[in-house]
C-alpha cells in the first residue's frame, strides 16, 4: 500500500509541476517591433562620370505652418532589380544647402525647387525602390515654437522604377508634411505621385 501511495504522490507532484510550468498569458503590452535595419550595401563603384543625382523637394500641404522644417538624412538606399542587383547605400552630402545647420530645410524646397543631396555613379540597370533613412525631423512653426515630428519607421520609402543607362538620371524625391486632423501633430511622408526621374 505504501508503494501505491508513494507513486500517487509522485504523480500528483509531477502534475502540479507541469501545470505550474505552463506558460500563462502575459498582461504586459507587446513591445513594438524592432526597426527595420538598413539593407546590406552593394558597393558603388565610381567611374568619375556621374549618372545619377538624387534631389529633395517638398510638396506644399502644411509647410506654410513652418518657418523651418529640418530633416536629418543619414543614408539613402536604392534597390537595383535583377540577379546582379541589390541595395546600394548612398551617403548624402553633409551640408547640401550650405547653411551649416543640421538637416535639410524643406521650407525653401516647395514646388519646382529641389536640392541635390547625392550625385555619383550607379551600376547600369533597372531600379525599383528608393529609401531615405531619417535620423530626426525638427520643425520650427511660424511664431518660433519648436516641435519634433515623429517618423516611427525611421525611413521614407517609395517604389518608383527608373533606369540607369547612358544618360544622367535626375531623381526628385518629393517629401511633404501633413497636419493630422485638428491636432497640432504633423507627419512626414513621401509624395509618390510627385517623385521620380
Amino acid at each position: 500500500m505504501k508503494k501505491y501511495f508513494t507513486v500517487l504522490i509522485i504523480l500528483v507532484l509531477v502534475s502540479l509541476l507541469a501545470v505550474g510550468c505552463k506558460e500563462t498569458p502575459s498582461l504586459a503590452p507587446t513591445p513594438a517591433p524592432a526597426p527595420t535595419p538598413a539593407p546590406a550595401p552593394v558597393p558603388v563603384t565610381t567611374t568619375g562620370i556621374d549618372n545619377f543625382r538624387l534631389l529633395i523637394s517638398d510638396d506644399v500641404n502644411a509647410i506654410e505652418d513652418f518657418e523651418h522644417l529640418y530633416v536629418t538624412i543619414t543614408s539613402v538606399g536604392v534597390h537595383q532589380s535583377g540577379e546582379s542587383g541589390g541595395w546600394h547605400i548612398l551617403d548624402p552630402e553633409p551640408n547640401p544647402d550650405g547653411d551649416n545647420v543640421t538637416g535639410i530645410d524643406l521650407k525653401p524646397l516647395v514646388g519646382q525647387n529641389a536640392l541635390a543631396i547625392w550625385s555619383g555613379t550607379l551600376p547600369e540597370g533597372e531600379y525599383t525602390k528608393v529609401f531615405i533613412y531619417v535620423e530626426s525631423v525638427k520643425g520650427i512653426l511660424n511664431g518660433g515654437a519648436e516641435l519634433e515630428i515623429k517618423l516611427p519607421s525611421g525611413k521614407l520609402q517609395i517604389s518608383k522604377p527608373f533606369t540607369i543607362g547612358d544618360d544622367v538620371v535626375n531623381f526628385v524625391y518629393d517629401i511633404t508634411v501633413i497636419k493630422t486632423g485638428k491636432s497640432d501633430k504633423y507627419i512626414l511622408k513621401p509624395q509618390i505621385a510627385q517623385s521620380g526621374a
